[in-house]
């Protein structure tokens, strides 16, 4: 299942009534590790309100996970369940790591901030635990995914897999094949540290949601001598010649130490509107972004709007 601040279109509400008449703010909900059977409860309604019933995953599994070295944590409104993220011990080439499969959210709260408040205190909890770097999967189309685990927790990607998980039908992935970016956030790495760092000054400050805006160091400040985001070439950029959102033909000799690679603003939006142009999306991130990655590449940051997004690629020798 694909990571990051999943939400859908349902129209349903579950949240408490007493919250229906007023802003909600990230004070509001209590976020806090969920440790016993009992605690789960309110999971499957959360994962039908997002995904649908057809790829939910069952509580026994996840009970399972949890009392060997997973992680669940949950968001609180008034007592009553409202988020989660949930992630499994994962080992590889040595190593043993936290591998983040779901996080949702409510979409009626799909613009409180959630997502990042999850996301911290997964990684306080995998601390605890001994771990030191947590994984996930997401769309690499998926703009609103891009921007929080890129360019907000500052995670960063060097693999794409297509198609990793077969045919998917929830209403989110159905109809198109489940490309992924493995994303690994290391979690004592400096660059993490310093844009959690950042979000503490920024909320001591008075800041209401971390994703009002982006609290990490400009990439004027950290580049140096490098290219800056404004300079670095193109991959490609978004056509709208035609009357729709294509890509240009991708340049693929580019050897830059960074490189922007360009996606929709709303991929949801033009996959419902579009499939075909939503499958033509697919095959350019195909031919893109494992290229280059072969060829040393990272995918390091993300900013874009409703329009469009970039990727920032960046040689891993920079890193």
């Amino acid at each position: 299942m694909t990571e990051g601040p999943a939400s859908s279109d349902k129209t349903t509400s579950f949240l408490p009534r007493s919250t229906s008449d007023r802003t909600l703010h990230p004070n509001d909900f209590v976020i806090r590790p969920l440790e016993e059977s009992e605690d789960l409860f309110g999971l499957m309604e959360i994962q039908y309100a997002v995904w649908g019933r057809e790829e939910a995953v069952t509580s026994h599994q996840m009970i399972a996970a949890l009392r060997n070295g997973g992680i669940i944590i949950g968001a609180h409104l008034e007592d009553q369940l409202v988020g989660f993220s949930y992630g499994f011990p994962g080992y590889k080439e040595g190593r043993a790591y936290l591998c983040s499969h779901m996080l949702a959210v409510l979409p009626e709260l799909r613009n409180a901030g959630l997502g990042w408040h999850l996301k911290l205190a997964q990684r306080e909890a995998a601390l605890q635990k001994g771990y030191s770097l947590i994984t996930w999967t997401y769309d690499p189309l998926q703009a609103p995914n891009a921007r929080l685990n890129l360019g907000k927790l500052r995670a960063l990607t060097r693999s794409y897999v297509p198609d990793y998980y077969g045919k998917m039908l929830d209403q989110i992935n159905q109809n198109l094949a489940s490309d992924r970016f493995v994303v690994e956030w290391h979690l004592k790495s400096q660059r993490v540290v310093n844009a959690l760092s950042a979000y503490s000054q920024e909320r001591a400050a008075g800041a209401v949601s971390p994703l009002d805006k982006k609290l990490v160091p400009s990439r004027e400040e950290k580049v140096g001598s490098l290219p800056l985001w404004g300079q670095a070439p193109k991959v490609n950029e978004i056509d709208l010649s035609s009357g729709r959102i294509t890509s240009s033909p991708p340049n693929l000799v580019l050897t830059a130490p960074q490189v922007i690679v360009t996606i929709p603003g709303d991929f949801q939006a033009l996959k419902q509107a579009d499939l075909k142009q939503a499958k033509h999306w697919r095959e350019i991130t195909r031919q893109i972004f494992p290229h280059y990655f072969r060829r040393g590449y990272a995918a390091v940051d993300f900013s874009g709007d409703r329009e469009s997004g970039c990727y920032l690629l960046e040689r891993k020798e920079l890193l």
